[in-house]
C-alpha cells in the first residue's frame, strides 16, 4: 500500500520535529528552562509542511513567526550562558517541515543529520577546545584567506 505523498510529507514532517525535539530535550539543563522541546520541534516542523502546502508566503510568514519567537526566547534568557543553537535548530525544523512536503526523504535525512550535530554538542566542543590546536587552528584559517 503506497501513501499519497501529502501525507507522506506531513509524517516526515513529524518525524523529524520528533527527532530534534528529542534530542532538544535530552539536553534540557538541571533548571528544566529550554527555548524548544518535542512538542515545539513536531509543531514546528508540521507547521512547515502545511505552510508549504499553503503556498510560499504562508511558509515565509511563519518563518518569520520562528524567528520572532526563537530571537524573544534568546532576549529572554540575555545575560545567561545559552547560545543560539536552541534557536537555529528551531528555524531548521520548520524549514525542514516544509521540504519534507516537497521531499520527505531528503527532509528526512537532513534532520537526521542535525541530530547528530546536536547530539554531538560535547564531544564538537571538546574537538574544537582540546583536541585541534591553536596552531593548527591559525594555520587552517590562514590558508584559507
Amino acid at each position: 500500500m503506497t501513501l499519497p505523498s501529502d501525507v507522506t510529507g506531513y509524517l516526515s514532517a513529524l518525524g523529524l520535529g520528533l527527532l530534534i525535539g528529542v534530542v532538544r530535550e535530552r539536553q534540557r539543563p538541571a533548571d528544566g528552562h529550554a527555548p524548544a522541546g518535542l512538542r515545539t520541534h513536531a509543531l514546528a516542523a508540521l507547521g512547515g509542511a502545511v505552510a508549504w502546502q499553503l503556498g510560499l508566503p504562508v511558509f515565509v510568514a511563519l518563518l518569520l513567526v520562528a524567528g520572532l519567537l526563537a530571537y524573544a526566547s534568546d532576549r529572554r534568557s540575555a545575560g545567561a550562558e545559552t547560545g543560539q543553537t536552541g534557536e537555529v535548530a528551531l528555524l531548521l525544523t520548520v524549514l525542514l517541515g516544509g521540504l519534507a512536503a516537497r521531499q520527505p526523504g531528503l527532509a528526512a535525512a537532513l534532520a537526521v543529520v542535525a541530530a547528530l550535530l546536536l547530539q554531538a554538542r560535547e564531544k564538537l566542543h571538546r574537538l574544537g577546545r582540546d583536541l585541534i590546536s591553536e596552531r593548527s587552528a591559525r594555520s587552517a584559517t590562514s590558508r584559507c584567506a
